[in-house]
């Protein structure tokens, strides 16, 4: 008896003990490994909560190791693209903590304790420039020698592509004194000139000009896929007699169907002008 009464308060102790020591190797061992070098910062096409102010994209913090995220970020565009692919600790990433998205300020990085600001890639009053060097300057440079070369040309869209083994062709949309129909100037993929040019049926217009519309709110759109098709999609004004134009960078829309639906439709209405489809 006097055995079994002595047992008793032991092994309470021992159960205690038992998960004190649970409590503190849970916590020590990091379970969500934010001390771990596994994170990657990785674009995140719409954002949980708040929207991204002007010269921010959506952008999540992602460990893949353990399925871990936070995509509750931004930062500016030159950011994103200079550290992708870098890992860091997610403890090491400075960020405000108010409002949400949070905007990033800096990361120190795990490969020889690189550390790397947004200050230091684009001041952050500043709005990024989409990304183009890559799709077919020649081509962006005739479209808009074309633009300028007649006042009563007033307003134009152009779609550009790019890629390792072949481009999706090269369409430029022209619209004159703001009148219908516009004409449709189009290169096929490899082409090095204009192949052809067509006038858009009133009907195909409709469809058009309000899928441009709603492609006036697109932000560029880039992905770790390095071969596929790229594009940049643009719009030409004239305020003054000057040309203005305003770009939205695409790397690989068409390898992210869901994600990035809304691109590949854009792409998709400027390939139906030459493939004669039912819009």
């Amino acid at each position: 008896m006097y055995k079994n009464a002595s047992y008793i308060p032991l092994m309470r102790f021992g159960l205690l003990l038992l998960g004190l020591l649970s409590c503190f190797w849970f916590l020590a061992c990091d379970p969500e490994r934010k001390k771990k070098c596994e994170w990657t910062l990785e674009p995140e096409l719409t954002p949980k909560e708040g929207r991204v102010e002007p010269g921010f994209i959506p952008v999540c913090a992602r460990n893949w190791v353990s399925h871990k995220q936070d995509c509750q970020l931004a930062s500016t565009l030159p950011f994103a693209k200079e550290i992708a692919g870098k890992k860091f600790r997610y403890v090491d990433m400075k960020v405000e903590s108010l409002p949400v998205p949070r905007k990033i300020e800096e990361i120190q990085f795990c490969d020889g304790n690189q550390k790397i600001s947004i200050s230091s890639i684009m001041p952050l009053d500043s709005t990024p420039p989409p990304r183009t060097p890559i799709v077919q300057p020649k081509w962006k440079n005739t479209i808009l020698a074309l633009f300028a070369s007649s006042p009563t040309y007033t307003k134009g869209w152009a779609l550009l592509s790019s890629g390792g083994w072949a481009d999706s062709g090269q369409y430029f949309v022209l619209q004159k004194n703001g009148k219908v129909p516009a004409v449709l100037y189009y290169a096929p993929p490899g082409a090095t000139a204009w192949s052809e040019t067509q006038p858009i049926s009133p009907t195909q217009w409709q469809v058009f000009q309000k899928a441009m519309e709603q492609a006036q709110s697109l932000t560029p759109f880039f992905s770790q896929v390095f071969d596929g098709v790229e594009y940049e999609f643009f719009t030409l004004t004239k305020e003054g007699g000057k040309t203005q134009t305003r770009g939205v960078y695409m790397n690989n829309p068409g390898a992210f169907p869901e994600k990035a639906a809304p691109y590949n439709q854009l792409v998709e209405h400027f390939l139906r002008l030459v493939q004669k489809k039912k819009l």
